[in-house]
């Protein structure tokens, strides 16, 4: 039975009326109730809830319940006596009652409490109260891997391989103490914020096992591990050692980089049974992934192997492959350094790290995505996400326009790709994370708000824009691009036609959203589409391009504005109140450095 399994028995939640299972240490027997002894006994039973305020072990003070799972509860807590808050997991009360269990849990735990690593969380304390056996250990801040990639849904490389590094150095001291941990699994891995940066943290190390005793077994008929992390030997029930830890090393290292298992199959059977059977999947290939050396891909997926002896033998024989991949992106990044003359002198107060800067075109220099994503002749190898408009004359401008949108006036250009929606807060989380660049103005901390992710992006300057588009191996297209990209060959005043349809895209005056106008996901209003398929470029958000405001061509019409001093802004946004914003001639601009409720999307030539 799987850590995941048991989160969903009854014997895990609180049943009707308050009743949850409790369980007497003297009869050894189980009971959903809401008596506090024993039918058979009038033993006192025990349980793994705590009230808020209730005392443990005569020294700490409950305060709030953090989450639970199969093992049990976990619990904020303060030491009373040093006011220090600590974590408490309550251990189940099921569990007490295997003496296997309680055997192996003394033991281990005693050994946990004495193990100390940067990159493991630290056991503080251990004992039996009440009938409560329970772990204290250090309270964290911050989010565990499993939650960063429902928000992002993958990690890049060189972060990844980090991360990686930091986990496998808490194995590798680990397994040298004597210590198998059995339950890796990307919830078990904590991210801490410290200053910029974050602190890798390894929990749950207090229900490992000491490696001469390790089995897969906990307790009568429970076994350790979660579905799609553990190791067909722990699914087998036969001997376990460091090996099973490096297979599930393996599999996160898989999840990080393409943000799925490597296991075909939707349910938990499926999985089990593609472990078993030794059915791997391929890594995709992808621009990102691209910048992992093949070698060390080789490895990843060898670490997934049903046969311990041909997995890596060691934690550290895996994570020399994770150093490896890491100093080959980095020296990547140092050839696009050289080649694109970066220094020191482009590191100020209000520009992009030198780290950014750096990571900015790594994808770039190892996978030429705009050279090899499609040709002109060959619309089908658009990249993902994007749309190919073809080379060729479109009427740019409108003569019934402001005056700064005349003379309309035909232009030729070449064929390129351009994204389907503007860039997404998940998108460009991803960057952030890659490249150390600062968060945009929009988000609160170093990530966007829950249930934001795909939601366009704003908040950005226009170098903001340019560093994420050139990250992907992208840029920003020119006005004229995205002006043709809206409104096809036909000089349609808006990109679904030329008449005027009020509730077709987002805006402030649409009538159904009686002025209630917002910020919505991208894709949202499937009508607001031009002749090739691009969405939102009537409303939703404006868009940063490439070009200078500049005049189109002779014109009486003078502005100060004109010249090299704003970048061009297209499209309206769900603020705009006059249809006029909405149609795809309308020219808006801001300065560069301005970062207020502008998005953008990126193209790619098609040559």
């Amino acid at each position: 039975m799987t850590n995941d399994q048991r989160q969903k028995e009854p014997s895990s939640v609180s049943g009707a009326g308050g009743a949850v299972v409790k369980v007497c240490l003297k009869c050894k027997s189980a009971f959903r109730t809401r008596r506090d002894t024993c039918p058979k006994d009038g033993h006192p039973l025990a349980t793994s809830e705590l009230a808020h305020g209730e005392i443990l072990a005569g020294k700490y003070r409950i305060q709030d319940e953090i989450g639970r799972g199969g093992m049990g509860v976990v619990y904020r807590a303060e030491h009373i006596i040093m006011g220090k808050a600590v974590a408490i997991k309550i251990i189940h009360p099921l569990l007490s009652l295997s003496s296997k269990f309680l055997d192996m849990f003394k033991a281990e735990a005693r050994h946990a409490a004495t193990f100390r690593h940067d990159n493991v969380l630290t056991v503080h304390d251990f004992g039996e109260s009440d009938g409560r056996f329970f772990l204290v250990m250090e309270i964290l801040e911050g989010e565990n891997l499993k939650d960063l990639l429902e928000r992002t849904k993958s990690v890049v490389p060189q972060r990844a391989f980090e991360m990686l590094c930091d986990i496998c150095s808490a194995l590798s001291a680990a397994h040298q103490a004597g210590i198998v941990h059995l339950d890796l699994k990307s919830e078990n891995i904590y991210l801490v914020p410290e200053g910029d940066a974050q602190r890798v943290k390894v929990l749950d190390f207090g229900l490992a096992q000491l490696k001469e005793d390790a089995s897969s077994e906990i307790a009568d008929g429970m076994t350790i591990g979660t579905v799609g992390f553990m190791a067909p030997e722990q699914i087998k029930g036969t001997v376990v050692d460091e090996r099973t830890d490096v297979y599930a090393i393996g599999v996160m290292a898989y999840q990080m980089l393409t943000g799925s298992l490597p296991f075909p199959g939707d349910s938990k059977e499926d999985i089990l049974q593609a472990q078993l059977q030794g059915k791997v999947l391929k890594f995709p290939k992808t621009p990102v992934l691209t910048t992992v050396p093949s070698e060390t891909k080789k490895v990843i997926l060898s670490a997934l192997s049903v046969n311990p002896a041909r997995r890596p033998q060691s934690v550290a024989e895996i994570s020399a492959a994770f150093q490896h991949a890491l100093s080959y992106i980095r020296k990547a990044a140092g050839r696009y350094a050289r080649r694109h003359k970066l220094g020191g002198h482009d590191v100020g107060a209000n520009a992009p790290s030198l780290l950014g800067r750096l990571s900015a075109g790594l994808t770039r220099v190892l996978h030429p995505l705009g050279k090899t994503a499609g040709t002109a002749s060959n619309p089908a190898g658009a990249p993902p996400g994007m749309v190919y408009v073809p080379a060729g004359e479109f009427m740019r401008g409108s003569n019934r326009g402001p005056a700064d949108e005349r003379p309309a006036l035909p232009v030729n250009l070449d064929a390129f790709f351009i994204d389907v929606t503007p860039v997404t807060n998940l998108d460009y989380a991803k960057f952030v994370q890659a490249t150390d660049h600062a968060p945009p103005a929009t988000w609160k901390t170093v990530s966007f708000s829950p249930g934001a992710a795909n939601l366009p992006v704003t908040g950005v300057t226009w170098q903001d824009a340019v560093d994420y588009a050139e990250w992907a191996g992208k840029r920003l297209p020119t006005e004229s691009e995205w002006e043709k990209a809206a409104r096809g060959t036909d000089a349609r005043h808006f990109p679904w036609s030329n008449h005027w349809e009020p509730t077709f895209a987002n805006w402030g005056a649409n009538p159904n959203l009686h002025g209630a106008a917002s910020i919505s996901p991208v894709g949202s209003f499937p009508r607001d589409r031009s002749p090739y398929g691009c969405l939102d470029m009537a409303g939703n958000v404006k868009q940063w391009t490439a070009s200078w405001y500049k005049p189109y061509g002779p014109t009486d019409f003078k502005s100060n504005d004109f010249g090299e001093k704003f970048r061009v802004v297209r499209g309206g946004s769900y603020l705009s109140k006059d249809k006029a914003y909405l149609r795809t001639s309308n020219r808006s601009h801001a300065r560069p450095d301005q970062a207020g409720d502008t998005g953008f999307r990126c193209a790619v030539d098609a040559k």
